[in-house]
């Protein structure tokens, strides 16, 4: 797709090198409260037309009640560990890194938008979307894939810390 669209623009390399802003805490502090801010506006937004919840979490609360008690730590991997890797080296490593050549704010949001499609549920979209724009300014300013990636994975973890006291 990329070498269709791209032509015989040069594209960027993935920022693997480890590499964190100044005051990395507060940027990852401060864009993990926004992402929470913005997931509980489009909860009220979406709660005249929501049902109960959705049937993945219902699942999940279902094996989190569990007596397997190795089910809670296999869904915090599921949740915390995998999917952040595998998305922000996709969509913030491929996906942006090709998009690049075209100018910073398309790729942060073209990225930010297949992320938040992805997800393929229509009541996360502007959540994912916001999300998807914070992960790719931090790995556009960083120039390394880690500083979003553990971002990410706070994200992650304040979701899965949710199901576990809701549980």
């Amino acid at each position: 797709f990329f070498m269709l669209i791209r032509g015989k623009i040069k594209t960027e390399k993935m920022f693997f090198g480890v590499r964190f802003p100044k005051r990395f805490a507060l940027l990852a502090l401060s864009c993990v409260g926004l992402i929470t801010a913005v997931g509980q506006i489009n909860s009220l937004l979406l709660a005249p037309f929501s049902g109960d919840g959705s049937a993945s979490t219902d699942i999940m609360m279902e094996l989190m009640g569990s007596d397997k008690s190795y089910m809670v730590v296999l869904i915090f991997v599921m949740l915390v560990i995998v999917p952040p890797f595998c998305e922000e080296f996709l969509f913030r490593g491929l996906v942006l890194g090709n998009l690049l050549p075209y100018g910073k704010g398309i790729a942060i949001v073209g990225s930010a938008l297949l992320f938040a499609a992805m997800h393929q549920n229509f009541s996360q979209f502007l959540y994912t979307a916001v999300a998807g724009i914070l992960l790719g300014l931090l790995y556009t300013e960083s120039r390394s894939i880690w500083p979003s990636t553990i971002v990410h994975m706070l994200n992650n973890m304040l979701s899965f810390l949710q199901m576990i006291t809701v549980s």
